[in-house]
């Protein structure tokens, strides 16, 4: 018997398997009469047995199968004429990276940390450079929270997604006000497109690694345009259908794209002079308002002798 996953041995031919024995007795003589019956019986019996069936053959291989194997081992799976995928490799240190998401209440300017978060950084910007974060919307905003996006349109239809990643939790990031960090579902390695910017300090976010709690992974930061983050965070939200804290007004992503670096600190300079100028501006009306309230006071009492 063929063994288990091997095609049947093919029964090779034996003349000799059925030539007669050797005679070891004298041949004894027949009359005419009993060899003619004989011969009669043979030709009865010839004449009613069935045709011999051809000895069973292996199958034709088809080609391009996996080689045999031994039994109980699983079968590998069949070839492909197109070129196999490499290995799955974790992407390189990206370094820093800045992005600009366009939105329809101000340009928010992000610093992408590659060096600490090299697998968030790189799977946002598949979508940022394939335009898949253009025209979507910030779905779910929390002031006092965050506010979300990158999974979803205007009508709240979901945008077409990567293969998730893995959760770079432990990167040391923390989910501070004015950080990007990746959503998720509650399985830790489930992100995919959408992010969020925390509006204040979110530890509890951060995970616990000794509780076993793993948590959301930050990569980056807001470096100019959170005046827009706090412009969205306040929005009126309401439920729409299984969604939650939706704004009543859409608030869109226009278009996300790459910044270069030069371009991006020109853009975060103007905006510190301009936040300098305002504080300056700030302190120069406090300043003004506490010489009116003392205008017009009487002066202050002299001594006894007039000095």
């Amino acid at each position: 018997m063929a063994a288990a996953g091997l095609p049947a041995a093919r029964i090779p031919y034996d003349p000799g398997m059925f030539a007669s024995p050797a005679p070891t007795d004298p041949p004894r003589r027949w009359s005419s009469t009993a060899r003619l019956a004989v011969l009669a019986a043979l030709g009865v019996i010839l004449s009613a047995a069935p045709a011999q069936a051809a000895p069973p053959t292996a199958p034709a291989r088809p080609a391009q199968t996996a080689p045999d194997r031994p039994a109980g081992e699983p079968a590998a799976p069949p070839k492909s004429d197109a070129p196999a995928d490499p290995p799955a490799k974790e992407p390189a240190a990206l370094g820093t990276v800045f992005a600009v998401l366009e939105t329809s209440k101000g340009d928010i300017l992000l610093e992408l940390d590659g060096e600490k978060a090299p697998i968030s950084v790189a799977n946002f910007l598949v979508y940022l450079d394939e335009g898949l974060y253009d025209e979507t919307v910030f779905h779910r905003v929390m002031d006092g929270f965050m506010i979300q996006g990158g999974g979803f349109n205007e009508r709240l239809e979901p945008r077409p997604t990567k293969p998730a990643i893995k959760n770079e939790w432990t990167n040391g990031l923390r989910n501070e006000r004015g950080t990007i960090a990746m959503a998720r579902l509650p399985q830790p390695d489930s992100a995919t497109s959408q992010f969020f910017i925390n509006v204040r300090d979110n530890p509890a976010l951060n995970g616990n690694a000794e509780r076993g709690m793993p948590g959301y992974a930050v990569f980056g930061k807001v470096v100019a345009g959170m005046d827009a983050v706090d412009a969205i965070r306040v929005v009126p939200t309401e439920p729409r259908g299984m969604h939650q804290n939706v704004p009543k007004e859409p608030v869109k992503i226009v278009k996300a794209r790459r910044v270069e670096t030069e371009v991006a600190k020109k853009r975060i300079a103007a905006e510190q002079a301009e936040r300098a100028r305002q504080e300056s501006q700030k302190e120069a009306e406090k300043s003004k308002e506490k010489e009116s309230a003392t205008e017009g006071t009487t002066d202050a009492p002299k001594g006894r002798y007039g000095s």
